[in-house]
């Protein structure tokens, strides 16, 4: 969105809308120093976008959880290169940074503790 550093919402113009998922977006998170946003689903996928200064726009990459479940909290941690994610089935995943270089982007572990309930709030 580009506000024009307006509050009134009917003059901000749409630039660029962040359609990678299948259904619904159920969590989003944006982080300042490294300018990425992350967005989970209810199709259980996650994506990080990162922003191309060159052609001015979020490029997304997949991140891949292998999560049974929907997707329905995710927070970036301060220095942009680690996020968390709770899921519809009691698992917690910490994804973080990996070697662009060798071609994977993100790297996911599950915590192993036992949550008696579907994590609301990463």
């Amino acid at each position: 969105m580009n506000t024009k550093n307006s509050t009134n919402e009917k003059e901000w113009q749409e630039v660029q809308a962040l359609s990678e998922h299948s259904m619904e977006s159920t969590a989003i998170d944006w982080n300042h120093a490294k300018n990425r946003i992350v967005s989970g689903s209810i199709d259980r996928s996650v994506f990080v976008f990162c922003f191309d200064e060159e052609q001015k726009m979020f490029k997304p990459e997949f991140v891949n959880m292998d999560e049974k479940l929907s997707i329905i909290d995710i927070k970036w941690a301060r220095n942009g290169k680690k996020f968390v994610s709770g899921t519809s089935s009691k698992k917690l995943y910490v994804v973080h940074e990996y070697n662009k270089v060798a071609g994977v982007n993100w790297t996911s572990k599950a915590i192993k503790a036992k949550f008696d309930s579907s994590i609301l709030s990463a």
